[in-house]
């Protein structure tokens, strides 16, 4: 007969002090890892709140109010760039946005080359009101117009047509040439201003190689932006002549592009280039460049366009500029 042995009792209370120092264990492990993975998530919080309070930085997150409004117009910019191209309005374009207060901006199709056509005498602009304030009277002073042949391509019955062997000031000769985009106006301002201050002008705008180089001048959006933004950057130029350069800008017959898309109420300040097609199978650009200063804020907004109509890309440089100042 065998002998059934029974635990003793210490023993069984052993086995359960094991079990429950387990059980102990294991419930501490949750409570640690329940406590560090909140912690984590509040450093998350915490990084995704300082980011959106750093200039130019977007969390991944939902958009915080902090965050410009000028960089949140980016998507809607695109969408917009993309309607026009499935439309038929657009070839291809180049956008550049920025707010003049903090220089946060963003841009879209910067590496694709366009003429400028008549928005270089932004840089002739340029170039007249730095020598005015280095040499006080420029501005006022009276050269005489014998280029008549340089009018050759534009209308010399205008009412803003220069007459050959008449003599204007050259603030006359610059809201000519900004207000109407007269190209004779931009020739004799030319010549009055000197070659080695058209030169510095162009340099300053990252443009000095497309001067000189052989043929059409290309240039990228960023560049162009930056002839305008010698004329409005806050103390890019003594007060007078920038308050001068804006009134210009403000008075130019051109509305069928940025200042059509502007907030009602807004102010805008710009320049327009138009470049025709070369040959049967060219494209026409149309280009806008300018400062629009909508309930206090002032963006610089510049629009490169190429397509097949004048009305097309007008549209869509009006729509680029809504998408800029009302996102939907």
């Amino acid at each position: 007969m065998r002998t059934k042995i029974e635990p003793s009792r210490s023993a069984s209370r052993g086995r359960a002090n094991h079990l429950c120092s387990w059980v102990l264990a294991f419930a501490l492990g949750l409570t640690c890892g329940w406590l560090l993975s909140s912690a984590a998530r509040a450093a998350d919080r915490s990084r995704s709140t300082r980011a959106a309070e750093v200039p130019g930085v977007i969390s991944h997150r939902a958009p915080s109010p902090a965050v410009p409004p000028a960089l949140l117009s980016k998507p809607h910019v695109e969408d917009v760039v993309a309607a026009a191209r499935a439309r038929g309005d657009l070839f291809e374009a180049a956008v550049r946005v920025e707010d003049l207060d903090t220089g946060i901006g963003y841009t879209l199709g910067g590496h694709v080359a366009f003429n400028p056509a008549s928005i270089l005498k932004l840089l002739v602009l340029s170039a007249v009101l730095e020598r005015d304030a280095r040499e006080p009277g420029f501005l006022t002073s009276s050269v005489r117009w014998t280029l008549a042949d340089t009018a050759a391509r534009e209308s010399t019955s205008d009412a803003w047509a220069l007459q050959s062997g008449a003599s204007y000031r050259v603030d006359d000769l610059c809201r000519r040439m900004i207000v109407r985009s007269r190209n004779d106006a931009k020739a004799l301002l030319s010549q009055a201003v000197g070659d080695a201050a058209l030169e510095a002008a162009y340099v300053s705008s990252g443009l000095a190689e497309a001067r000189h180089a052989p043929g059409d001048i290309q240039a990228h959006v960023e560049e162009v932006a930056a002839s305008l933004r010698r004329l409005v950057r806050p103390g890019a130029l003594p007060e007078p002549h920038q308050q001068q350069a804006m009134a210009w800008l403000q008075a130019s017959e051109f509305r069928l592009g940025i200042a059509a898309g502007a907030p009602a109420g807004a102010t805008v300040a710009s320049k327009f280039g138009r470049r025709r097609p070369a040959g049967p199978n060219g494209r026409l650009q149309l280009h806008d460049c300018g400062v629009v200063d909508a309930a206090g804020a002032r963006r610089l907004v510049c629009v490169m366009t190429r397509g097949a109509t004048d009305a097309g890309l007008q549209r869509t440089i009006a729509d680029v500029t809504r998408a800029v100042f009302q996102p939907e």
